[in-house]
C-alpha cells in the first residue's frame, strides 16, 4: 500500500481546545515521533498561548479556518461540546480528517449536520471514545468475543463524579458527558443496537444538571443494560467506575482502580481521568495511522457514536418526564 503521508514526513496536526483534555491531546502529540504540533486553536488567547508555549506548537490561533488550506494534515477537536460539531463540519468540508472528543454532537440537528458532512467529504471523522483503547476494557471485550463467558445476559455500569462537574459543565447533561462512555462500551462489547430505553433522574433547584441519572435498556439481541451516573460527590469522596457482566457461562467485573477479574484471571492496568495517556496514546496512534494511510479507521465509527448519542438523547428525554 502506498501511504498518503509517508512515515518519514511529519504529520502536521492542529489541536482545537485548550482545556484539560485538549492539553492532554497536545502534550501527547508533542512527544509523538513524526508528528508536528502545528497549532493550538482556542478562543482564549491566554490559554492557547500558554499551551502552545508548553508544547512547542508552531502557532496559537483563535480560528481553525486559516489552517485548512493545506497547512495541516489532521485536526484533533476537544472544544466546548456545543461547538465541536460545527468545527468538525468545517474541517470535513476542507477534506481534513478529524478526531473529535465526545460528545461529537449535542443534539439531533448537530448529529444530522455531521452525518451529511462526513458523507460529502473526502475525509472522515473518528469519534474520541477513549475506553475502547483502554487495556482492561479491551481484555473484557476479548473475553466476551472469545466466548469465555458465553452469551451475555446483562451488563451494568456505574460512573460517579464530583459536584464540581455542575460548575464545570453547566450546559451539558451528565448523560452526554459521563454516561456516554458506558453507552459506547455497551455498543462495543455487545455489537448490538440499543433499544427499549427508560430512565429516572434526581434534580434540585440548586444545580443546573441532574445530581444522578439511572437508566435501563435492552440490546436488539436481548442483553439487559443498566447505567448509573451522578455528579454529586463531595470533595475527597470517590467511588470507582464499575462494569459488571453476567454471561451464561461466567461473569466479569472491572473496577477502574482495581483489576479485571474473569475466566482468564486478573490483569493489571492503569487508567484514570487524570492520567489517560496510555489509552490516549493508543487512540491517537490509530487516528494518525489512518491519516497516513488515507483509510478511515474502524476502531470506532461515526455511525456508532451517533447511535450512542441517539440513545443518550432518549435517556435524557425519558428522565425528564418521570
Amino acid at each position: 500500500m502506498t501511504l498518503r503521508h509517508p512515515s518519514a514526513t511529519p504529520l502536521r496536526v492542529a489541536v482545537v481546545g485548550a482545556g484539560p483534555f485538549g492539553r492532554a491531546h497536545a502534550l501527547e502529540l508533542a512527544r509523538t515521533p513524526a508528528v508536528e504540533l502545528a497549532a493550538i486553536v482556542a478562543p482564549s488567547a491566554e490559554r492557547r498561548d500558554a499551551l502552545a508555549a508548553e508544547t512547542g506548537a508552531a502557532l496559537s490561533l483563535a480560528d481553525l479556518r486559516p489552517l485548512l488550506d493545506g497547512a495541516v494534515d489532521a485536526v484533533v477537536i476537544s472544544a466546548a461540546a456545543a461547538v465541536q460539531a460545527g468545527i468538525a463540519v468545517t474541517a470535513l468540508a476542507a477534506g481534513v480528517p478529524v478526531l473529535v472528543e465526545k460528545p461529537v454532537a449535542i443534539d439531533q440537528a448537530a448529529r444530522e449536520q455531521l452525518r451529511r458532512a462526513a458523507a460529502q467529504s473526502s475525509a472522515w471523522l473518528m469519534p474520541g471514545h477513549i475506553l475502547r483503547f483502554s487495556a482492561p476494557h479491551a481484555e473484557v471485550r476479548e473475553a466476551v468475543r472469545s466466548g469465555a463467558v458465553g452469551r451475555v445476559r446483562s451488563l451494568s455500569f456505574r460512573r460517579h463524579r464530583g459536584l464540581d462537574h455542575q460548575a464545570l459543565f453547566p450546559a451539558v447533561h451528565p448523560v452526554l458527558m459521563t454516561m456516554i462512555h458506558d453507552i459506547d462500551l455497551a455498543l462495543w462489547l455487545t455489537g448490538d443496537r440499543i433499544e427499549n430505553v427508560s430512565s429516572t433522574e434526581i434534580r434540585t433547584a440548586a444545580h443546573p444538571q441532574p445530581l444522578a441519572v439511572s437508566a435501563r435498556a435492552r440490546t436488539s439481541a436481548g442483553t439487559e443494560l443498566s447505567f448509573e451516573v451522578s455528579w454529586s460527590l463531595g470533595a475527597g469522596q470517590h467511588l470507582p467506575d464499575a462494569l459488571e457482566l453476567i454471561g451464561e457461562d461466567g461473569t466479569l467485573a472491572l473496577r477502574q482502580d482495581a483489576r479485571v477479574i474473569g475466566p482468564t484471571g486478573p490483569a493489571d492496568d492503569h487508567l484514570t481521568p487524570a492520567h489517560p495517556y496510555g489509552a490516549l496514546a493508543a487512540e491517537q496512534q490509530v487516528f494518525l495511522s489512518a491519516v497516513r494511510s488515507g483509510n478511515a479507521p474502524t476502531a470506532v465509527t461515526l455511525d456508532e457514536a451517533l447511535h450512542g448519542l441517539e440513545v443518550a438523547e432518549r435517556i435524557i428525554i425519558a428522565g425528564a418526564v418521570t
